[in-house]
C-alpha cells in the first residue's frame, strides 16, 4: 500500500478528498513539501527499495517525508537506499533511517562531535560521531539543529584534526 500524499498541493494545504482504492487516508499526517516520489534518488532502484522500506508503515514514511523536507532545505543532497537503510548524502552518508516501525523510526547521524544527550546513543566512527534516536514525531529545533551541523561537517573541506578514536587512543597510551 502506499500512502496518500498525491493530495498535497502546497507546503501547508491539505485536502479532505477520499483516498483511492489501495491508497491509505491521510489522517493525523502532517502536510509536508516533499514525498518519495518527488525526492532526489541516486537511482531508480534507490527509489524503489525506499518504497519497500516505508511499505505499511504510514507514520514512518510521513516521519522521514518530514525529514527530508528538513533536509532538503540544508542544499543539494542525494537519496540511498537499500533494504536495510535510507540514507542521505552530501558528500558521504550524513544521515540516515535504519528502521522503520508502526511507532516512527530510528534514525543515525554522522555528527563532527560527541554530543552528549541522553535521548541519543553513541559512538565513535572514524573521525565523526554516529549518533542514534528514535524519533515518533516531527523532529524539533535540537534534532535539527544536530542534523545540520552533521550536513555541515559533511559539506565542509576536509579536516585534518584527528578523530574521536585518534582522541581516545592518545589518551590511553599518556
Amino acid at each position: 500500500m502506499e500512502l496518500c500524499l498525491q493530495h498535497l498541493t502546497a507546503p501547508t494545504e491539505l485536502h479532505a478528498a477520499q483516498p483511492r482504492e489501495g491508497h491509505l487516508p491521510l489522517l493525523n499526517v502532517v502536510a509536508v513539501r516533499i514525498t518519495l516520489r518527488a525526492m532526489k534518488f541516486q537511482s531508480p532502484a534507490d527509489k524503489d527499495a525506499a518504497h519497500r522500506f516505508f511499505a505499511d508503515r504510514p507514520l514512518a514514511q510521513s516521519l522521514f517525508e518530514e525529514l527530508a523536507a528538513f533536509v532538503d532545505t540544508l542544499g543539494p543532497t542525494l537519496v540511498t537506499s537499500t533494504k536495510s537503510r535510507v540514507a542521505f548524502l552530501a558528500k558521504t552518508r550524513f544521515l540516515w533511517v535504519h528502521e522503520a516501525t508502526a511507532e516512527g523510526i530510528w534514525l543515525g547521524f554522522l555528527h563532527p562531535r560527541h554530543v552528549a544527550s541522553p535521548r541519543l546513543r553513541s559512538g565513535p566512527v572514524g573521525k565523526r560521531w554516529s549518533h542514534h534516536t528514535k524519533l515518533t514525531t516531527s523532529p524539533d529545533a535540537e534534532l535539527k539543529r544536530w542534523i545540520t551541523e552533521a550536513y555541515r561537517a559533511d559539506t565542509a573541506t576536509t579536516s585534518t584534526s584527528p578523530g574521536p578514536r585518534a582522541k581516545a587512543a592518545a589518551r590511553k597510551s599518556r
